[in-house]
């Protein structure tokens, strides 16, 4: 499997479980009702089986050898743009109210909201701020992008020499590349606002495997070369327990540190395999 992809397995192991149950061992430590909007949570459960689907379990299914003919590369590649698109485009306009913090009854009551303003309205009226975060997100996330792929180069050789699994490498690049989200998510979580800590590990989540994924396939495409997609069967249960175990916790009136020690165990399962 190209190291690209087995990052890719890496960063849902690390966000899915080893950060958010981190998160949520902060939060049910701390607090003592921490909650989360159930929508929203779940629309990005709903996008992760999908993309997590298509990208590790159909190629095995319906592929060659592991990967996907070029005629499906395409249609996948097609299909998955459009629908990460359709869910920017509802997450930032009609159905944002579902991705924010839900309020606690026992708060005082909020004033009653004027009338919704449109995307196109939002869009103008924060203009020169999202282009400024969008510049200032850039120049910084390029370096550390490329100095991602420097350091890969000197862990692979490093840890080439020690014997440890080639797996170990896109490990710890994921984490190296995810540590801004993951103190921002810790952050949260002492606050007591989880729907946030869902929005920073669940949506990047989604949103790296439903970019990465069509990227791969048409460098593919234009390279002639076939990309190996399909996962191992210990990686595939280990995704399908995730995302069991994602369910169980978004689902719940009330999310508690049991729920944490969950993912934070599944992480160390994962490890194990790793070395295995």
């Amino acid at each position: 499997m190209p190291p690209s992809l087995v990052t890719l397995m890496a960063v849902m192991m690390i966000i899915l479980n080893l950060v958010v149950g981190i998160a949520l061992l902060v939060a049910g430590i701390r607090h003592a009702a921490p909650r989360l909007n159930h929508v929203g949570t779940s629309v990005y459960l709903s996008l992760l089986v999908v993309f997590l689907a298509i990208a590790f379990v159909f190629p095995g299914l319906i592929g060659d050898n592991g990967s996907y003919t070029s005629g499906q590369a395409a249609l996948i590649a097609a299909l998955t743009t459009v629908l990460y698109s359709c869910f920017l485009f509802r997450q930032m306009g009609g159905q944002r109210h579902d991705f924010q913090q839900p309020h606690d009854p026992q708060d005082a009551p909020r004033p009653s909201p004027g009338p919704e303003p449109k995307l196109s309205q939002l869009l103008t009226k924060y203009r020169r701020e999202l282009t400024g975060r969008t510049v200032l997100l850039l120049a910084l996330v390029v370096p550390i992008v490329l100095l991602s792929h420097g350091l890969a180069d000197v862990l692979d050789a490093t840890l080439s020499r020690l014997g440890a699994p080639v797996a170990l490498v896109g490990i710890l690049i994921a984490a190296i590349v995810f540590l801004p989200e993951t103190v921002t998510a810790l952050r949260a979580a002492y606050r007591n606002e989880l729907q946030r800590v869902s929005n920073l590990c669940h949506g990047a989540a989604v949103s790296t495997v439903g970019l990465i994924i069509p990227a791969v396939l048409v460098i593919g495409l234009m390279t002639d070369q076939p990309v190996l997609l399909a996962e191992s069967p210990t990686n595939l249960a280990l995704l399908a327990i995730t995302m069991v175990l994602t369910a169980s916790t978004a689902f719940t009136p009330r999310v508690t540190a049991l729920h944490g020690a969950a993912h934070v165990a599944l992480f160390v399962l994962y490890m194990v395999t790793v070395f295995v």
